[in-house]
């Protein structure tokens, strides 16, 4: 009899344990879709929130010691990005026709009409640049002398044309030892032609002789800026 006992309860207890086994599994895997379900979500809202970084390359070199410091903003900033390359665009500069004193835009049908939409919707702005006669790249500023819509809109039609505020910085790096507050003052102003803060600039000189590559300080300054543009409301 205490074998039978015995053999009735290990059955029972078997059971018992294989039902609870098969409740553990619906759970796992309940879990599992549940997992999936919170991971799509979460990548469709972080599509929906992803950061929009304009960024206005003044430098003619593809692969020079600017493109080398925005291609390390870029990877550690992350998000959306265009690059404007002044060299390269299609963007002619601003002939003075004077359209915009009364309307909205630009008269001039280029790749500049996708730049101003970006403009409006982007969420930081980079001027980046090598430093030329103490200052930013002629090319850069014949670029950027279409901001001249926007100077039209708050002083001549009385309008706000970038509602949308910004954070931004500045990016410079000069062969030598030249001074960098001209250039930096005119990125700066840019900036605020485009309703963009600037969190500061990252400039490095001496390039010819040591390469940005090789200067841990400055990838540090680099990787702290994109920290704090991440972070910028």
């Amino acid at each position: 009899i205490p074998q039978i006992v015995t053999h009735i309860l290990q059955k029972a207890f078997f059971r018992h344990a294989l039902k609870r086994m098969k409740h553990a599994l619906k759970a796992l895997k309940d879990n599992e879709r549940w997992v999936r379900e919170i991971a799509l979500l979460r990548k469709e809202y972080e599509e929906k929130i992803k950061m929009k970084t304009l960024i206005f390359n003044g430098s003619p070199r593809k692969n020079g010691e600017t493109a080398y410091m925005i291609r390390t903003l870029q990877e550690n900033l992350g998000g959306d990005f265009k690059v404007v390359n002044a060299y390269r665009a299609d963007i002619r500069p601003c002939i003075d026709c004077r359209w915009c004193f009364d309307h909205a835009g630009c008269a001039v049908k280029d790749e500049w009409q996708e730049v101003l939409s970006y403009i409006e919707e982007c969420d930081h702005i980079i001027m980046a640049s090598p430093v030329y006669f103490e200052e930013v790249t002629g090319m850069l500023l014949a670029v950027m002398s279409r901001l001249q819509t926007y100077f039209s809109a708050r002083y001549i039609r009385k309008e706000e044309p970038v509602p949308k505020k910004k954070t931004g910085a500045v990016l410079l790096t000069a062969g030598s030892i030249g001074p960098r507050e001209k250039a930096e003052s005119t990125a700066e102003m840019l900036l605020r032609q485009m309703s963009c803060d600037s969190l500061g600039t990252v400039y490095v000189n001496r390039t010819d002789k040591v390469p940005v590559r090789d200067r841990e300080d400055i990838i540090q300054e680099i990787k702290d800026l994109a920290g704090r543009l991440r972070t910028a409301e």
